[in-house]
Formats: C-alpha cells, structure tokens, sequence
C-alpha cells in the first residue's frame, strides 16, 4: 500500500500487514494520518520507537489488527495511526481513536517527548493515567474520552504547559446528551489544584465522571478558556454573589479572567447558593448551563448583558421571583410561538426584540403583534418513553378568557368520537403543575405534516430557495378538502349526539404523513339535537361570536346562534382559500369585496 506525504515532499511505499480498510480510512481523514516522512536513514533516533513498543506491550487487544504493523520492517513512522514531524523522525502524533483497542498507558509514554497530540478516544484502555503523563513539554491536545480509565488526573499535568484541549469524559453538553453516555472516563477524587497552571487551556471537558468535592480556585485562573464542562459528576459548594463562578474558596471574579468563556457547564451536580450577577460579564458566553443543581433566590437580571447567549439551562433547581428586572431581550428569528406579556422587559420595546416568529402574538402595541384572544394554549411535540410513540400535547393557557371552557368543550367533544379525518386524542391532563398552579393539556396523535396554515401560507425564510417552500399540488388541495367534508359529514350526521365544531380554519386542520387531512381543536364545538342541526338551535351563545373572522358565517356575528349550517360556510370559504391561495381575511378585501365575489368574478357564467 502507497502513502504519499501531506506535503508531497517525500514517497514512501510500504507494506503494512494490517487490514487495508482500516489504514485507508485512517489515511483519508488528515487527522487521523497514519504515515508521514522518512527523512534520512543515518540519523534515526530510537527513543520513540522503543516507547512505542512498550505502548504496544500493554495492549492486549487488537482486534482490528492495527498494531500488526508496528514492527521492524518499517520505520516507525509509517506505522498505523502514527505521525512525526517534517523536520525531524519525531513522534508528533499519536492517533489512536475508535480502533477497539483494550489494555493500560505504558508509562513509556512520558518518552515521547516531541508529541503533540496524543488521542485514545473511544478503545477501552483502563487503569489510570501514568505520571509520566507530565513529562510531555510539547502536549497540545489529550483526548481520551470513552475509555474506563480511572484514578486522578495526574497530579503533575501542569507540566504540558501548552496543553490547549484536554477531554477527559463525556462530550461537552452542545456536542452530545451526557445522561445516554457510556460511563467514559470514570475518574475519582477531585481536579488538581495545578491543573489551573495548564494558561493555554481553551477546553476542558471531565463530564460524567465520579469527580467531587470543590473545584480548585485556580480554574478560574484560565484567561484562554472557551468551553469549561463539568457536568455530571458530585461537586457541591455555592456561588457567591460577588465572585463569578466560585465554591466556598475564594476565587478571583469573572471580570478579568473568563472575558473569553464560550461554553460554561456546571449542571448535574450538588451546587447551593444564588446564581453570581457577575456572571453578566462574561460577553462572550453563548451556552450557560446550571440545571440538576440546588441553586435558590432570582435570575440576576444581568445576565441580559451576554448578548451572545443563545443557550441557558437553569432547570431543576429552586429559583424564584421573575424576569421583570430583565434589562434587554434579544429572541428574533426564531420559531417560538404563543402570547408575549405585556410587564417586565416585555414593557419596553425599545428593548426587547421578537423580530421573525410569526407565530407570537400579544405584547404592547408596539410590537405590532396579532392579538391573542382565542388563543387556546401552546402545542408541543413529544416522545412517550415506553413505546416511542410521537405526540403533540395541548397546554391550556390560563391568561385565555374562557379557556377552561373550551377545554371541557374539546373533551366532551373528543370522548366519543372516532373517525379517520379527525385528530385522535389519546388522554387528557388536568390538575396541578410543580408551582402548585392549574394544569391542564390534552395530548394527541402527531400529525408530522403539520397544519393546512403551513402548507397554503408559509412562512419564507431569506436562506431558503423558492423550491423548498412548502407547496401542495391540485390534487393534495382537492383531498384535503375532501376530508374536512368527511369529517363534517360524520360529525353532522353519524354522531348520538350531532355536533357543530363552530371554527373550521386552515390552522385547525392536520396533515399526517400521507397528507390526508384531520380536523382538530374542538375548542368552541357544540352539542345540538338532530331536529335542530340545520337552524338556530335554542340555546344562547355564550362565547359571542364563535368561530375566526372570515371563516365564521356573517349571521353569528348578527347573534345568530350556531347551526350545521355555519360549518358549511366555513368550509366553503377554506376551500376558495386553498385553491385561491388567498385568506378571507388579506387587506385586499375592502369596501365590500370579498372572497367569495373575487372567485366568483374570475369564475365564468
């Protein structure tokens, strides 16, 4: 097998008795490049060839046969996941990750005294960590995540005084869910104090391991650190007020040290006090992650200054107050959807930006946002653990006028009725939440196509080519509304008691991953007697007007109280909108044009 140099400087063809799938992957990949050059012959230095052997003496496994090739009819540095330097036959790189490779560190390790990267991730080396570990001057990157190894990090690590990415347990949370982790590196005890000494760390990950106690001071001495991860394991100690990130020593204050942190998580441990308002100086932070600890007290208000936070975990923990200190808030061009409040920093729109989420609505008028009356509650999707059922579950909003209304309507409604082109309901929940407050959510089958609304009025996204908008063709437009008529049909007539659903409208209406079509949101429906279905019924209407304007008939609007009539009509003005592409409600009906006399004008007699 031929390997040519990364630099095209030298060809070196050798035979390598290991499997050629394994040394061609390795090969591929310029960070896992397993050869390198061969400078001269007459001047070969015998030290690291010897520390790789008795590396290789402490494997005993192999089942790939990687080490196969590490033998004398090849210079070393044509061994499989091996790598030296342009200039010199020194060992630069050691790139041994995910070759399901079992056994213990040779303490010879320490010998490799030119290495620079040294990778062992993802094998199943145990025991702990030589000493000798500490003897590498020119370490840059140890990555030994998703091994058993065990014991401390080596007392001594501040001796690779250029170590910039040192990974020791789990991925950091971004990267990967520590909780569905293998146990990687289950180290013991607590974090040298000389780790702190390591001023060229940018990384340092040592999740889910069995690491207690306090974290030492001098961590927080680290002015190039970006991504700080020790979630998961049994620290314990509190944040004072006036120190950035600290336990019960003192530590300096966030202010000088941690200008530069991108990713700070300390959630999964046993962590008290108050949450620092010092942390607000931290402007570079982006992910902030306390959750699964035993924080108290409010949510300084300023970490409304880490502009570039995109991400904070502060669940499962005992925080209280509100956000109504909150200075600035910064969530647009997002996807969130529901009512925005109208005190705190939602107050000032000057100071809050919910640009790009079209399905917001509420907040001050400033924020020109669609108003929330009828607004039901927010919909969220879910996964049932024991099956894996996906569902869509109905949070009822308690600041809805009559919301609790129209939840007892949509159960009585949904009790005893089954039909294809309706939304199954699989349960229903009412009772308290973890704040003692009123809790009720009904939770339905996953319509994975979303709702007719998407479909006939998507929302456009600047990144986004005009082919992959959502579209329905002629023929998907004419089923759907075929089912709504079903659904109707069925509601209508073959009900024990029939029943008027009083707000037929593209958002209510479901596509599965077929695209056929299932009416939802039994909020307003109503009950009404066989000899009544197709004129007013003899109960008064307690909701106003039920129904959406433009959907609505306009006799409900005058006090006429709902029919089977009414859905009907809703009906009749969806399908002009699906084939129209035009809501009843666009600015362009006006001064007594409306949808209905626009297609009837374009139609011909």
């Amino acid at each position: 097998m031929a390997f040519m140099e990364q630099y095209n400087i030298v060809l070196i063809s050798a035979i390598v008795l290991v499997s050629p799938s394994v040394c061609e992957a390795l090969n591929q990949d310029p960070y896992q490049l397993g050869s390198t050059v061969v400078v001269s012959g007459n001047e070969l230095n015998d030290t690291d060839r010897q520390a790789l052997l008795e590396f290789k003496a402490k494997i005993v496994g192999d089942e790939l046969g990687i080490l196969h090739s590490w033998n004398n009819s090849v210079h070393f540095c044509q061994w499989c996941g091996v790598k030296c330097g342009l200039g010199r036959q020194r060992l630069t790189k050691l790139d041994l990750r995910s070759l399901k490779l079992m056994g213990s560190s040779s303490p010879y390790i320490g010998s490799l005294s030119f290495l620079k990267v040294l990778n062992l991730r993802d094998n199943s080396f145990s025991q702990e960590l030589p000493q000798e570990i500490g003897r590498l001057g020119r370490l840059r990157e140890l990555e030994l995540r998703g091994n058993f190894l065990g014991g401390e990090i080596p007392s001594n690590i501040s001796g690779c005084s250029k170590l910039t990415r040192l990974l020791h347990g789990a991925q950091p949370a971004s990267w990967r869910n520590t909780r569905s982790a293998r146990p990687l590196v289950k180290l013991t005890e607590v974090i040298p104090e000389s780790l702190g000494q390591l001023t060229n760390l940018t990384l340092f990950a040592a999740g889910v391991n069995g690491l207690s106690g306090i974290v030492p001071p001098s961590i927080f001495n680290l002015s190039m650190i970006k991504t700080l991860d020790i979630s998961s394991n049994q620290f314990h100690g509190s944040l004072p007020s006036k120190l950035g990130i600290t336990m019960p020593v003192p530590f300096p204050l966030v202010t000088g040290n941690l200008q530069k942190q991108q990713e700070l998580d300390l959630g999964i441990n046993s962590l008290s006090g108050v949450i620092p308002p010092s942390l607000g100086n931290l402007k570079m932070l982006n992910q902030l992650g306390l959750n699964h600890n035993n924080l108290h007290g409010t949510i300084p208000s300023s970490l409304g200054k880490c502009e570039n936070l995109v991400a904070l975990d502060l669940s499962d923990n005992n925080l209280s107050g509100n956000l109504k200190n909150l200075g600035q808030l910064s969530v647009s061009q997002n996807r969130l959807s529901g009512m925005v409040q109208t005190d705190g920093v939602f107050e000032n729109a000057s100071a809050t930006w919910v640009q790009g989420n079209n399905k917001l609505c509420g907040g001050t008028p400033d924020f020109q946002l669609p108003s929330c009356e009828g607004s039901f509650g927010s919909v969220y999707k879910g996964v049932l653990e024991d099956n894996g059922t996906v569902i869509a579950t109905k949070v009822l909003n308690l600041f809805s006028p009559g919301s609790s209304r129209r939840f007892m309507a949509e159960c009585k409604a949904l009790r005893n009725i089954r039909h294809r082109n309706l939304v199954k309901i699989l349960t229903a929940c009412s009772g308290f939440d973890y704040h003692g407050n009123d809790f009720k959510a009904l939770v339905y089958e996953f319509m994975v196509n979303g709702s007719l609304e998407d479909w006939l009025h998507p929302s456009f996204d600047s990144n986004e080519s005009e082919e992959s908008v959502k579209k329905l063709n002629f023929y998907q437009r004419t089923n759907v509304a075929i089912d709504v008529a079903c659904a109707l049909g069925y509601l209508h007539h073959h009900c024990e008691t029939s029943i008027v659903h009083c707000d037929l409208k593209p958002s209510n209406i479901l596509l599965d991953d077929q695209f056929i079509g299932h009416v939802g949101d039994f909020g307003l429906a109503k009950f009404i007697s066989a000899n009544t279905q197709y004129y007013s019924t003899s109960q008064s209407c307690t909701f106003g007007l039920r129904g959406t304007i433009g959907y609505a008939p306009p006799e409900y609007g005058m006090g006429s109280e709902v029919s089977a009539n009414g859905d009907v009509y809703s009906h009749s003005i969806l399908s002009l909108e699906m084939f129209s592409g035009m809501r009843p409600t666009d600015e362009v009906f006006k001064e007594g044009l409306n949808l209905h006399n626009l297609v009837k004008a374009a139609l011909r007699e």
